[in-house]
C-alpha cells in the first residue's frame, strides 16, 4: 500500500502538470491590456460617482456648513460629466479620456477637504473616484487612446 502511494506521486510528477497551480494566462498585448484598464475605470468611475451625489447629499444637506455645500456643488457638477466620460472612455474617445484626467484628481480634492471637514459619507464614493487616475494616467493607456480615438471626420471617411 505505501508503494501505491509512492507510484502515485511520482505520477503526477512525472507528467509535468501540478493540479494546485492555476492555469497561466494567455499574455494579452499592449492594446489589450490598456482596454482592460479603460474598461476596469468605466466601471469604477460609473459606480462611485452614482454613489457620490447621494453621499454628498446625506452628508451636506442636515448641515449649514458652507464648505459641505460647495462640496455637494462640485460633485453635483462634476456628476454628468463624469458619467457621461466613464461611458463611452472605452470606445476610446479622447475627450472622455481627458474630461476623466481632470475629474479624478477632482474627486481627490473633494475627499481630502470631505476628510478635513469630518464628512465621511462622501469618503468612500470619492476615494474610488481618485483610484481610477492611476491607470488612466499610464503612458500605455494614454497611447490606446490617441491611437485608436475616431473623429467624426473617421467615421465619415470610412476610417
Amino acid at each position: 500500500m505505501v508503494a501505491a502511494e509512492q507510484d502515485e506521486t511520482v505520477d503526477t510528477a512525472a507528467g509535468g502538470t501540478n493540479p494546485a497551480e492555476p492555469p497561466a494566462e494567455p499574455q494579452l498585448s499592449a492594446d489589450e491590456r490598456a482596454l482592460r484598464k479603460l474598461k476596469m475605470c468605466r466601471w469604477l468611475v460609473l459606480l462611485s460617482t452614482m454613489l457620490a451625489l447621494p453621499l454628498a447629499m446625506v452628508a451636506a444637506v442636515p448641515t449649514t456648513d458652507r464648505t459641505l455645500w460647495t462640496l455637494l456643488v462640485v460633485t453635483t457638477v462634476q456628476f454628468p460629466f463624469l458619467i457621461a466620460a466613464s461611458l463611452v472612455v472605452a470606445e476610446p474617445k479622447r475627450w472622455a479620456y481627458y474630461i476623466l484626467l481632470v475629474g479624478t484628481p477632482v474627486s481627490l480634492v473633494v475627499l481630502v477637504l470631505a476628510i478635513s471637514q469630518g464628512a465621511w459619507m462622501m469618503v468612500p464614493a470619492n476615494v474610488l473616484i481618485a483610484a481610477a487616475f492611476i491607470p488612466l494616467s499610464e503612458s500605455t493607456v494614454r497611447g490606446y487612446v490617441h491611437k485608436n480615438d475616431r473623429t467624426l471626420a473617421d467615421i465619415r471617411a470610412g476610417r
